[in-house]
């Protein structure tokens, strides 16, 4: 199943350019176009279906965690990091699902948080960084104490 209007559905059509480094009947794995890194992978599954059922769906998230590693450890030999972004908040851009694979150079703790590494992606691509903690003496960075904020389901 395939969306006329879905980015990583052209490219699984070709009708799309992408640099592909690996395919069979279920997967595709194409590097990502942003740049924001000296590598950034997609890991995609073919089939048009959302974040929440790909990771719902054991076989094919282990299949998809096996070819992480695998490609992790041949682009990123001092390390990788996976990542999932789910929902509005989390700054979901496609709604086809998929695993991102970062790295070629130390990440730090946040790529745009207060452990900021070298390279942050540009600005105004849609990520505030969260706040930091004025009093100096923490390594660790503040998090939100208010669990009564409210959150949107509706993806």
């Amino acid at each position: 199943m395939t969306s006329s209007n879905c980015t990583f559905c052209k490219i699984v059509e070709r009708q799309l350019p992408s640099k592909i480094e690996y395919e069979d009947d279920d997967i595709i794995i194409f590097h990502n176009q942003l740049g924001w890194l000296p590598v950034m992978l997609l890991l995609v599954p073919k089939a048009h279906i959302p974040q929440a059922e790909m990771w719902l769906d054991g076989e094919l998230i282990a299949r998809l965690g096996k070819l992480a590693m695998e490609f992790g450890e041949k682009f990123c030999p001092e390390g990788f990091r996976l990542v999932t972004n789910l929902g509005r908040d989390a700054e979901q851009s496609q709604p086809h699902s998929h695993v991102h694979l970062i790295g070629g150079r130390h990440l730090g703790m946040y790529l745009d948080g207060p452990m900021r590494g070298k390279g942050r992606p540009p600005t105004g691509f849609g990520v505030q960084p969260p706040p930091v903690d004025s009093g100096g003496s923490s390594s660790n960075p503040t998090v939100p104490s208010d669990s009564s904020a409210s959150h949107s389901s509706s993806e």
